[in-house]
């Protein structure tokens, strides 16, 4: 029997952060199921993939010319993606028809400018199938004229290892890649409010935060501002580029989760900079962390205010969550808990196969 073919195209391939994260598990899935790979890409990113996303492939993984990068004729697309059983692509705000027998058109970043509904554009994607990250950035293509599937990303089980016997340390934890543009983590915000926080209740004098990301060399100087920002206070620590293992074990040590992504941002004009769904918030919940969410994006599909998380909208509902949190040691260990099981419930691994089962295997 021949054996069947995926293909993956991502321009964002490098950066490795979330929505990689997701398209990649979703391949993980198909070579689990007896799927060859192929990655339009110009060099080998297994170990990059392996070390930053602890994602690895069961069967053969192919990185090839990135036809869509260099130039390439029509034709020659044609008769190269024709070749495939099932096609995945991330869109930068280009179409193209594809010969595949199957295309699917990922969809993380809910920016209208990606998703221009033209007629020259429904015609080269009248087959296509739409997958989304969330039920947020699922709303929002709705608007613009897409219907699509929702596939909600897992947490590896290596984030799951917590039960209350476990010592937290006093650490708020913050992670995203450091950039500025779109749904910028807006770690600059955590630096200060965190700064406040201390100046002001001493309980808190005792607790670092620590900001852990990926720093590509376009954002170095956005990444020395930060540290700038930092440089007073000595309670602040930086872990760019960390490994898979690091962050893990910075989860497992964590009492408290900040995201402030989406903050002075006007989400009804601009819904791109709001999370689009929020991994790292899923990984700190399932590690026992007690996440504070900017409730803004696709932050309220996953935080349940006072059962699972807390949300906030200014900087005083996150200080009097923060000081009333502190005081009641009964309350974080039901907030973590319930943070835990909620994650266990809806995004392990098991899941997340028996839905990319139900959108793609079974189609």
């Amino acid at each position: 029997m021949k054996r069947k073919i995926a293909g993956l195209y991502d321009p964002y391939l490098d950066i490795l952060g979330g929505g990689e994260r997701l398209i990649l598990s979703i391949m993980k899935v198909l070579c689990e199921n007896g799927f060859a790979l192929e990655i339009f890409w110009d060099s080998d990113m297994r170990q990059q993939i392996k070390n930053s996303l602890n994602i690895s492939f069961a069967s053969e993984v192919k990185f090839t010319r990135n036809i869509f990068k260099h130039r390439s004729s029509p034709i020659e697309k044609a008769r190269i993606l024709s070749r495939y059983d099932k096609f995945f692509y991330v869109t930068d705000g280009s179409y193209f028809y594809s010969t595949a027998k199957k295309t699917y058109i990922y969809c993380m970043v809910p920016e209208q400018s990606l998703y221009r509904q033209s007629l020259i554009n429904r015609m080269k994607t009248w087959n296509n199938i739409y997958i989304a990250i969330s039920k947020y950035t699922q709303g929002w293509i709705k608007k613009w004229g897409i219907d699509s599937k929702l596939i909600y990303p897992y947490i590896e089980n290596d984030f799951m290892q917590y039960d209350q016997s476990f010592t937290k340390k006093p650490i708020i934890l913050s992670v995203g890649r450091f950039f500025r543009h779109l749904h910028a983590k807006r770690h600059d915000v955590a630096i200060q409010w965190f700064s406040e926080l201390q100046e002001k209740h001493s309980e808190f004098k005792k607790y670092k935060l620590i900001i852990a990301g990926r720093v590509l060399s376009v954002d170095r100087d956005y990444f020395n501002e930060l540290k700038n920002l930092a440089s007073g206070n000595n309670s602040i620590l930086f872990y760019p580029n960390c490994s898979y293992e690091r962050l893990l074990s910075l989860y497992r040590d964590t009492s408290y989760y900040w995201h402030m992504t989406g903050i002075d941002a006007d989400t009804q004009k601009h819904p791109e900079k709001a999370e689009h769904l929020g991994i790292t918030p899923l990984e700190a919940m399932a590690a026992g962390g007690i996440v504070c969410g900017y409730s803004a994006g696709g932050i309220p599909e996953l935080v349940t205010h006072g059962q699972n998380g807390y949300l906030f909208t200014t900087k005083d509902e996150l200080m009097r969550t923060m000081i009333n949190c502190e005081k009641n040691i009964k309350k974080q260990n039901i907030i973590r808990s319930s943070a835990h099981d909620f994650i266990k419930s809806n995004f392990s691994y098991e899941v997340f196969t028996k839905r990319v089962a139900e959108v793609i295997l079974t189609k």
